[in-house]
């Protein structure tokens, strides 16, 4: 082969995961993520491209103007799920496809269940023709293509976020560092980082992750903002860490730009715990001025509130003594 048939290949290669928008030079965005989704899975299901040519101009014309073969011009028995699955990733035109990767993971989640039911079905019953696809061996093989992908989508997603699809208003709080001497008041530090959440989330120009899905970092060791900024798809992170000794409480936070590590904001409240009562309003609304974030005058309101004006009584509010 020369080098010129060998930079052929590499230029068709490349040129048959490119969708119509890019084609015609539009811009792009995650639907065009779909799109190349679409081309992988269907190659990987009939083991040929859908669409091809001998040219890359050739290539591109088959993007533009052709459909690709049907699944059953390769495999017989292919369930109509997949085919519908399949061409819909491959639309034409980007509003046709999946808008977005959960949408296309729950399809695929969908067919997985489907097979997997009349699989079941076929072991249990006499099968019908139109349940023997089953059980060759092409419909492991698929069975384990949708497990798998409908596995690796989120991650695969996640990895192809754009910083532009991220809101600039949005926050992840992340769980607090306990440096008590005691180690027992950890279910302070949690009910200080619950309390600014849920005053966070009261506000409606922000997007606030929620505190199921930021316990996954709960261990402040090695975290990777950055990969954090991916995985929740938030803009923002709040950190914090509380000591308290005897009646006083020292309470350290750090806002920052997860997107590229930047601190934008930090601030330390030593206060006894008495006063340290409504201080995650003034958290809250401290962080909503950073974030430029409107506040309606109910949302003012109530962030000024105080959960409770007995001390006691706020301690024995945190998620540890409630459970």
């Amino acid at each position: 082969m020369t080098l010129a048939e060998t930079n052929l290949g590499s230029i068709l290669g490349t040129v048959r995961y490119m969708s119509p928008e890019q084609a015609r030079g539009a811009p792009v965005d995650k639907r065009t993520d779909i799109w190349s989704l679409g081309v992988v899975l269907y190659e990987m299901v009939t083991g040929h491209a859908p669409f091809t040519g001998d040219t890359p101009g050739e290539v591109m014309t088959s993007i533009l103007e052709k459909e690709p073969p049907p699944l059953t011009s390769y495999i017989a028995h292919t369930p109509a799920e997949l085919q519908q699955i399949i061409s819909k990733t491959l639309r034409k035109e980007r509003e046709e496809r999946y808008q977005s990767a959960h949408e296309l993971l729950e399809a695929l989640q969908s067919l997985r269940r489907s097979m997997e039911f009349k699989a079941a079905l076929e072991r249990s019953t006499e099968a019908p023709s139109w349940l023997r696809w089953t059980r060759s061996p092409i419909a492991s093989v698929l069975v384990l293509l949708v497990a798998a992908l409908a596995l690796a989508l989120p991650f695969y997603w996640h990895r192809n976020r754009t910083p532009s699809s991220i809101p600039e208003k949005s926050i992840a709080v992340l769980p607090f560092e306990n440096f008590s001497d005691n180690k027992e008041n950890s279910y302070f530090a949690a009910g200080i980082q619950d309390d600014v959440l849920t005053s966070l989330a009261q506000i409606h120009d922000l997007k606030v992750i929620s505190r199921t899905s930021v316990m996954a970092y709960q261990k402040p060791g090695g975290r990777n903002m950055r990969e954090i900024s991916q995985a929740l798809g938030v803009a923002n992170v709040l950190e914090g860490s509380v000591r308290r000794t005897g009646n006083r409480v020292l309470v350290n936070v750090q806002l920052i730009d997860a997107r590229n590590d930047r601190h934008i904001w930090a601030e330390r409240y030593d206060r006894a715990v008495a006063d340290s009562i409504g201080l995650q309003g003034e958290l809250a609304a401290e962080i909503a001025k950073v974030l430029q974030a409107k506040l309606d005058p109910e949302e003012k309101a109530s962030l000024g509130t105080k959960p409770t004006n007995n001390p006691e009584a706020y301690v024995a509010l945190s998620p540890s003594s409630r459970a």
